[in-house]
């Protein structure tokens, strides 16, 4: 799925198509904008991909939310999970955070991508993604390691 009025820019890494059960969430380690990152996608050699890079002024998307994209460290998170890139910095605040994203287009993306793929808006812990690989919500790049 191309989400319908985001710009799109088409990145290079990726690896067939599959179901998806999860978006999964990182932040990119660094303070680049989105538009850079999703750039920088489009050439990258070194296999990392994602669907989607956010910043504080807008969402771009890189891959079809159906196309696998490499990004979690593992088979079954690259596989199943969209891959949403926050731009910024893990040592940051949570009020910096807050101010460094553009949580209502992150929303309205975030609804699309859950009603197309029927992802429900929850958090999934790391005992129930242990007890079901395939469990449908939310984590975290570490959730999936």
């Amino acid at each position: 799925m191309k989400v319908p009025g985001i710009p799109f820019i088409q990145g290079r890494n990726r690896y067939g198509t599959s179901t998806k059960y999860a978006i999964a969430v990182h932040c990119t380690a660094n303070t680049a904008p989105a538009r850079n990152e999703a750039e920088y996608a489009a050439r990258r050699t070194d296999g990392v991909s994602a669907h989607f890079f956010i910043d504080d002024r807008e969402v771009i998307q890189s891959l079809d939310t159906n196309d696998i994209a490499g990004h979690a460290g593992s088979t079954q998170g690259n596989t199943y999970a969209i891959a949403v890139e926050f731009t910024g910095l893990a040592t940051w605040s949570r009020a910096k955070w807050m101010s460094s994203i553009a949580w209502e287009k992150t929303a309205e993306v975030f609804a699309a991508v859950s009603r197309h793929h029927n992802i429900p808006p929850v958090r999934v812990t790391v005992a129930e993604m242990k007890a079901n690989p395939r469990v449908r919500g939310a984590y975290d790049h570490n959730q999936m390691r």
